[in-house]
């Protein structure tokens, strides 16, 4: 006694294949969706650790040419780029030795490259 059966047994062996080639189809279909879904969301948190602003100053196409600049670095060179901007003190996070950072304090008038 068999309880999970994919296939039935009922139908001609063409009907069975096409059958089992659609349920293959469908769990391609919902994996492709969780991965595009997921790339997604990956490339939005990328983006947001490379560019932040706690200050408000920078613009949008601030921003966004930065996040043009540090991918394009990433592709050629293999470089990471992280820019900061903070309102008080400068704080460096952990680096490695293929990341760029450059850290601005507005209030304290610093800068660290």
């Amino acid at each position: 006694m068999k309880l999970f059966r994919v296939v039935p047994k009922s139908g001609s062996p063409l009907e069975r294949f096409l059958r089992a080639m659609a349920l293959v189809a469908v769990f391609a279909g919902v994996l492709w969706a969780f991965e595009a879904r997921f790339s997604r969301i990956a490339d939005r948190f990328a983006a947001s650790q490379t560019v932040y602003d706690e200050t408000g100053t920078l613009s949008a196409e601030d921003r966004d040419f930065l996040r043009r600049t540090a991918e394009e670095l990433k592709v050629r060179f293999g470089i990471e780029l992280v820019v900061r901007v903070f309102r008080e003190a400068l704080v460096v996070p952990d680096l490695n030795e293929k990341t760029v950072f450059i850290g601005v304090s507005l209030e304290k008038r610093e800068a660290e490259v």
